[in-house]
């Protein structure tokens, strides 16, 4: 089936399910409505087709908020929206949105059983990386930077005691190239450093393999003589990473 046939049975599939929607309450809501517009509004996401995919998550936060109120159903979907917003340039929704989903998940979210409000970085990493876009976007760096270290530094203190980061690659990343944008690169460099040799989850290869290019080509720009060979062990470790966690998905293993 080609890719265009798929995407007009997801169409077809959603337009059975929107008139249920539409007139759907409190009483009468059913998750499964819901999986024809998830799966219609992941597709257009994955092509790049942001303006079709805001009225389906307009359409879902619409629905999940009249469910449930303002809870962590209805944080996740702001936040879902916000970030096509964020997409689309439309900055002052996206940044209401992502703080209202992270107050809401400040509040509501809670680690290992313990009471609210004892958030970890799972909860409220994409609203604060969201907020920190936002004021990049508005050539804002400085007011970024205070977003993306708050992440950055629940990532630390998360995992100071797991064997394996998770957080603090794609966290380091985000506040290195942040910092990049205020000027400081000698900053983001030593930022990076301390991502080397960190060992990483899985699901984190990926990210470090980021960190670690975006190192080597620091290195390069600003010490051309003497940071050669370190760059090029750098970029062959991304590599590495890169190829390990491509082999696993091809395996399919849940990793």
């Amino acid at each position: 089936m080609t890719a265009a046939a798929d995407l007009k049975n997801l169409e077809a599939a959603y337009s059975q399910v929107a008139p249920k929607l539409k007139a759907c309450s409190k009483s009468n809501f059913n998750w499964d409505w819901l999986t024809p517009l998830n799966n219609l509004e992941r597709s257009y996401l994955q092509e790049g087709n942001y303006q079709a995919a805001e009225p389906l998550a307009r359409e879902r936060l619409r629905i999940l908020t009249l469910t449930f109120g303002q809870d962590g159903n209805s944080a996740s979907a702001m936040t879902n929206l916000a970030d096509i917003l964020l997409k689309l340039n439309k900055l002052d929704e996206a940044e209401q949105l992502f703080k209202s989903s992270l107050s809401i998940n400040k509040q509501e979210s809670h680690v290992y059983g313990q009471p609210p409000p004892n958030f970890g970085c799972q909860h409220v990493s994409r609203q604060l990386t969201g907020l920190g876009h936002v004021y990049l976007k508005r050539g804002k760096a400085q007011d970024a930077e205070l977003y993306f270290r708050e992440n950055y530094d629940l990532a630390v203190r998360e995992e100071q005691e797991r064997p394996r980061a998770i957080y603090t690659p794609q966290a380091s990343l985000e506040l290195g190239k942040c910092l990049q944008e205020s000027g400081k690169t000698r900053e983001a460099m030593v930022l990076y450093e301390k991502v080397v040799d960190l060992p990483v989850n899985a699901h984190s290869q990926t990210a470090k393999a980021a960190v670690l290019r975006d190192y080597a080509a620091l290195l390069k720009s600003t010490d051309k003589s003497g940071k050669a060979g370190q760059a090029a062990r750098l970029l062959e470790q991304a590599k590495k990473l890169e190829d390990s966690h491509k082999a696993m998905n091809r395996s399919q293993l849940d990793y």
